[in-house]
Parts: C-alpha cells; structure tokens; sequence
C-alpha cells in the first residue's frame, strides 16, 4: 500500500467523504483509482480510465494514460487487492459508516464488466 497523506483535515468529519479520500491519496495508484472512479481525470500526468473491467482470473484491467497518451487497458491489480487497498483508505480516513458504504458504491460503479459473473440460464 502507497504511503496515504497524514494532514488533519482528511479526518475531519465536516469535509465531504470525496475530498478526504482524494486528499489523503493523492500521488498514489489507489488515488489514481479513487480519481477515476470518482470521474475526476487530472488534466496531466497518468491517470486510470473511467470504468475497468474484472477479467475472468479476477484481475482488474483499465486504460491508462501516460505522458498525455491513453493506451490499451491493462491490469492494476487483483479485485481483493484493489478491495483491500480501498478499505484501507477508508479505514486510514476515519470514513463512518455512511461514508464508507458511499465510497465503495462508487467503486462498484467504477466496474463496467465483471466477467467473472455468470447469468443463470433458463
């Protein structure tokens, strides 16, 4: 896990739950991801794309931008891991309840395709 940004104002409460987690992340991959999936692409440096998918092994793939280029998607990490690294984030800000559940409803939301899902036949 990236190091998360220790200022006082990512705890406090009066802040919207978006602007601590962007703010504690920052600089980081797991702040590239809260950036995009809060639809937030900074207009320089590298970036995640607006939605990812979850490859059937259960990675997560997304296109990346690098020096102002958008290439093919690729993998950022495990679902657990990207999971993980969110829940820590939330935990490290001190997200209540509320909050928390709205942070990781945008991260589902973030996921265009799970292909690991399979419908049920009729």
């Amino acid at each position: 896990m990236p190091n998360l940004h220790e200022s006082q104002d990512i705890f406090d409460e009066h802040r919207p739950w978006q602007w601590r987690v962007v703010r504690a992340s920052m600089g980081t991959s797991v702040g590239s991801i809260v950036m995009a999936m809060l639809a937030k692409n900074p207009g320089s440096g590298p970036a995640f794309g607006l939605t990812c998918d979850i490859r059937l092994d259960g990675k997560v793939i997304t296109p990346v931008r690098r020096n102002g280029v958008w290439g093919r998607p690729e993998i950022i990490g495990t679902v657990e891991s990207v999971r993980d690294n969110i829940r820590r984030l939330a935990d490290h800000c001190k997200l209540n309840d509320r909050d928390r559940e709205a942070l990781f409803e945008e991260l589902r939301r973030w996921v265009r395709r799970d292909f690991r899902a399979k419908s049920e036949q009729v």
